[in-house]
C-alpha cells in the first residue's frame, strides 16, 4: 500500500510540473513577441474664443499675423499625440505614406506647437502644416516613445481630425 501511494504521489508531481512547464512557456512566448504598434490619440477640443454672435458688441477680434486674416469664427485648442505602444522600435524609414492629421477643409489652422516629447533628442519630432493638414515625422520611436502637439484652429464648431498613414 505504501508503495502504491509513493507511485501516485510521483505521478501527480510529474503532471503538475508538466502543466506548469506548458503554462510558463506560453507566458514567456507571449512576453517575447515584438511588434510595432504606432498609436495616436486626439483630445477633445476646448473653446478659447467665441466672437460676438449678434455682432452688436464686437469690441475686438483675433487676427492671424502671418496671413492677416481676421478670425471671425470660434477658436479652439486641441492636443494630438502619437507614440509607439509596441516593443519593436519604429524608424522613420518604416513609414510608407506620410503620417497626417487632416481637419475638414473649412478649418483654419492658426498654430501648431510641440507640447511634449519623450527623449526629445532621440525622437526628434517634426511637423509641417499645409492648409488643414498636419504632416508628422520623427527619427526613432522605441517602446513608449512619442510626442504631443498642441493645435490652435478656427472653425464654427468643434472638429476632429482624421489620421492617415501606413507603416
Amino acid at each position: 500500500m505504501l508503495l502504491n501511494l509513493k507511485k501516485n504521489f510521483f505521478n501527480y508531481i510529474s503532471l503538475l510540473v508538466g502543466i506548469l512547464g506548458i503554462v510558463s512557456s506560453y507566458y514567456f512566448y507571449v512576453q517575447s513577441i515584438k511588434s510595432k504598434e504606432p498609436t495616436y490619440w486626439v483630445e477633445d477640443s476646448v473653446q478659447v474664443f467665441k466672437p460676438d454672435v449678434f455682432g452688436k458688441n464686437q469690441r475686438f477680434s483675433l487676427v492671424d499675423n502671418e496671413s492677416g486674416k481676421t478670425l471671425g469664427e470660434s477658436v479652439y485648442l486641441q492636443e494630438l499625440a502619437f507614440w509607439n505602444r509596441g516593443k519593436d522600435p519604429i524608424v522613420s524609414s518604416d513609414i510608407l505614406t506620410p503620417l497626417t492629421f487632416e481637419y475638414p477643409e473649412h478649418v483654419f489652422i492658426v498654430d501648431v506647437s510641440l507640447n511634449a516629447a519623450s527623449r526629445l533628442s532621440v525622437v526628434n519630432p517634426v511637423f509641417e502644416v499645409s492648409d488643414s493638414q498636419i504632416h508628422l515625422n520623427f527619427n526613432l520611436l522605441e517602446e513608449n516613445d512619442g510626442f504631443k502637439l498642441m493645435v490652435v484652429y478656427a472653425a464654427k464648431d468643434k472638429q476632429e481630425p482624421v489620421f492617415s498613414g501606413i507603416y
